[in-house]
């Protein structure tokens, strides 16, 4: 019994050893991408423009046109321009910055929280390193590799605070929500992540313990319930009147605003062309491949399983990994009113259910050759698919002014061999001029 024990834990120590080496090839393979050239879109450009506009005149506000995009990720490209860091090779490094922070935190959570295996938790790290969406965002100046770091961490310490039999630990609490509240600042989904550490406190068994214990008896509820009401009216008075609010809400331009412009009819319309939009996302992501279009019905009904699955391992967990539940919950349902498609949207929650998946499927799966052959398979094509990802993206990268050849399309790909050298005799016209200025100003290749 003894020489079968000392097998099975020779056989774990041999299998957590290749997934730490698998964790740190692919970490080698994304280092590689700091040598990127300058890989931008619509969204970068903006991003881009208000950095050097605060950079250059205080102001987040590009010619005076204020954007959508909160300043979180332009005040840091601000800071690097201040340090006289404002050229590709840092901004690359800004975004695997936070992808380690990202990937740290989701093995803190699986490890130190979930008492997860070495091997599994180094597998739930893997997860979002390895998804075609992070390798393909990880060299675009965005907010979306940042946000991912944020809510990360604000997940890890939500999830110490929440799995603390009394309230003691307050230091992990107050973590988590400034790490929430900077979230915000690089992306408004981050509500999400705010609403995730203040419902996790409010549903704590300490504070429902002592709600029932009448611990908390009419008197001393309304002393705290009147304060709060008057601050929620006024946070709400002051939220609505806020710049904020009307970018948001109102202003023409306004996501609320391009939601039913974008969709028409009525919110009932609106909500279920999102709603097929999240599934083929959902599809991408778990496929690990950007599908083509078509056959939405198919991939309504794949998108639907997977969501499906996710749903259940989260609710199962939910004890355990009830931040992890509510942050998929807020998020799913602050992206039904999100008027754009793209994948990206999806990526924090990559991770989320790579934990929940990893902490209560392999028990039912264990017992089952089958499931568990084809768990293995699902892995091993996920994680070929991520390094295929790589591989392409690492060839731009070596490609240095070549890429121009290879990246974007259309005007974009024109502007890029302009600005590169490669169509010195491109017109004006048939440029894009706000590309050809963020290149100049922050690629060195460019000229």
């Amino acid at each position: 019994m003894t020489g079968a024990t000392s097998a099975a834990d020779r056989g774990k120590a041999a299998g957590s050893r290749w997934v730490v080496a698998a964790v740190i090839a692919v970490g080698a393979l994304h280092a590689v991408q700091l040598f990127s050239p300058l890989r931008l879109n619509h969204d970068a450009v903006r991003l881009l423009a208000m950095a050097w506009s605060a950079h250059t005149t205080g102001s987040y506000a590009p010619g005076g046109m204020v954007e959508q995009f909160p300043v979180g990720y332009p005040a840091m490209v601000r800071a690097l321009l201040s340090l006289g860091l404002g050229h590709t090779m840092w901004l690359n490094a800004l975004n695997l910055a936070w992808l380690a922070v990202a990937a740290g935190s989701v093995y803190w959570i699986a490890r130190r929280m979930l008492r997860l295996p070495a091997d599994r938790s180094w597998l739930a790290a893997l997860a979002p390193l390895l998804s075609w969406v992070t390798v393909k965002h990880v060299a675009i100046p965005l907010s979306d590799v940042p946000f991912l770091g944020l809510a990360m961490l604000a997940l890890a310490f939500g999830q110490r605070f929440w799995l603390q039999q009394e309230f003691t630990d307050w230091p992990a609490g107050l973590a988590a929500l400034l790490a929430a509240i900077a979230s915000v600042s690089v992306r408004t989904v981050g509500l999400a992540v705010v609403g995730t550490v203040l419902l996790a406190a409010v549903l704590h068994p300490r504070c429902r313990r002592l709600i029932a214990a009448g611990s908390l008896d009419r008197r001393r509820m309304s002393q705290l319930v009147a304060p709060a009401g008057i601050i929620a009216v006024v946070g709400a008075v002051l939220l609505i009147r806020s710049e904020w609010f009307v970018l948001q809400f109102t202003a023409p331009s306004s996501y609320f605003h391009q939601l039913f412009v974008h969709r028409g009819l009525g919110p009932e319309t609106t909500i279920a062309g999102t709603v097929g939009e999240r599934l083929v996302e959902t599809v991408a992501i778990a496929g690990n491949v950007p599908f083509p279009a078509g056959y939405p019905g198919i991939q309504w009904l794949l998108g639907g399983t997977v969501l499906a699955v996710v749903a259940r391992s989260l609710w199962v967990g939910r004890r355990q990994q009830l931040p992890l539940l509510l942050f998929a919950a807020l998020s799913l349902l602050i992206l039904l009113v999100w008027p754009y498609a793209d994948p990206r949207f999806l990526l924090p929650l990559i991770p989320v259910a790579a934990l929940s998946l990893l902490t209560t499927v392999p028990a039912w799966v264990a017992a089952n050759h089958r499931w568990r052959r084809l768990a293995q398979a699902y892995a091993a094509a996920y994680a070929l698919l991520g390094v295929a990802a790589l591989v392409y993206s690492i060839r731009l990268t070596v490609a240095g002014r070549e890429m121009a050849n290879d990246y974007s399309y259309g005007t974009y790909r024109l502007t890029y061999q302009h600005a590169f050298g490669l169509a010195p005799t491109a017109t004006a016209d048939a440029v894009d001029s706000n590309l050809l200025v963020t290149l100049r100003r922050f690629e060195p290749l460019a000229r």
